[in-house]
């Protein structure tokens, strides 16, 4: 697939291809995830602590 020249100082090689375990795929999932939506990730959960705060006042 790939043919350098020998005579040539620069070899062009493949990129190397990682592949990751299932459980690694599942956290990088995740914190690509986290990367992307923190804004409201963490919206969110305010929110649903002031909901529960305010559940248990009303208790």
């Amino acid at each position: 697939m790939f043919e350098n020249d020998p005579a040539s100082l620069i070899a062009i090689m493949p990129l190397p291809y990682t592949k990751y375990h299932w459980s690694a795929k599942i956290a990088r999932a995740i914190v690509g995830f986290y990367l992307r939506h923190w804004q409201w990730v963490w919206s969110t959960i305010i929110a649903i602590l002031g909901l529960y705060i305010a559940v248990l006042a009303l208790k």
